[in-house]
Parts: structure tokens; C-alpha cells; sequence
């Protein structure tokens, strides 16, 4: 996922946040006033007018608590569909990920890089319960100078003309 739609994703979690914190408020606020008044008032209809306000903000409160936990339950499956690529889960349950050629983040699925946005290569998938598992050459159908060691933290690279920890490729 890029980072475009993960922070909109995210702007979208904290306003629901924000508004579920507002109707809370407005909520306990209102629901403080009508315990305050107490038997000085009959809560029933014909309402006064400081009765129908206290009715109205107590409502409004309730309606604005419920849309931010919907909207933040709605931006938060769609992020998590968007992270899991669309599809299901088993890749995760699996251990198989594909390493971003750009910065080497882990993607579980997906054919862009949650971290960066590069374009992910989905036949260089790695197990992921081994510490370092190196992938040969005829297994991701590249040109050998396509992938290179670096010489400074031995870390394999492919697709790119500078490794993770800066150090460009060796000519």
C-alpha cells in the first residue's frame, strides 16, 4: 500500500477518534445536566426548552459516538484489506513474504511496497522462519548483475544501485 492511501487511512482512524471523543463529551455532558436537574424538571413530553436542548445535545451525542466508531472501524478494515493486499490472510499464517527491492521491507502481499510504494517482483518470495535465505539467481529469472552482495553488510540486493545501509554497487 502506498503511503498516499495509508495516511488517508490513517486521517480517516483519527477523525473517527476525534468523534467518538466529541460525542462522549457531549453524551456524559448531557447526561450530567438531566442528573443535575433532577425531579426539577419531568422529562416528559411537553418538554421545556431547557429540557428539549438537554434531550437534543444528549441525542446528538449518542449520534456523533456512533458515526466515529463506525467511521474508525470502517478506515480500519479498509486498511487492513489494503495492507493484506486484498486477498486472505494465509500468507501471513505461512511465514512467505516478498522483500522490497527498493528498502528490504517484508510485504506479506500486495504487488506495491507498504513502506515506500516501489514495485514489488511477487515470484521473489522468501520463507520467512529462516534467518537469511538466499535466492538464487535462476529462481527470480534475473540478469546476474541484477543481484549483488554488498560488500559492507553482506546483505543481498536486487534491483537497486544502493544497498539498505547506503553503500552503492560495486561496478
Amino acid at each position: 500500500m502506498s503511503n498516499a492511501k495509508n495516511l488517508k487511512n490513517l486521517a480517516g482512524i483519527v477523525v473517527g477518534g476525534v468523534l467518538l471523543c466529541i460525542g462522549f463529551m457531549k453524551t456524559i455532558t448531557a447526561k450530567q445536566t438531566i442528573d443535575q436537574a433532577g425531579s426539577l424538571y419531568t422529562w416528559k413530553p411537553p418538554y421545556t426548552v431547557f429540557e428539549q436542548t438537554t434531550l437534543n445535545n444528549l441525542w446528538t451525542g449518542i449520534g456523533i459516538l456512533v458515526a466515529g466508531l463506525l467511521i474508525m472501524l470502517i478506515f480500519g478494515i479498509i486498511m487492513r484489506i489494503n495492507y493484506a493486499g486484498g486477498e486472505n490472510f494465509s500468507s501471513l499464517s505461512e511465514g512467505l513474504y516478498i522483500s522490497c527491492p527498493q528498502c528490504g521491507e517484508h510485504n506479506y502481499s500486495g504487488n506495491h511496497c507498504y513502506n515506500c510504494g516501489a514495485v514489488l517482483h511477487p515470484n521473489i518470495k522468501t520463507q520467512g522462519n529462516s534467518q537469511k535465505t538466499k535466492t538464487t539467481v535462476s529462481e527470480v529469472n534475473m540478469k546476474p548483475n541484477q543481484v549483488w552482495v554488498c560488500p559492507n553488510c553482506k546483505n543481498e540486493n536486487q534491483c537497486v544501485d544502493i544497498c539498505v545501509c547506503g553503500t552503492r554497487k560495486p561496478e
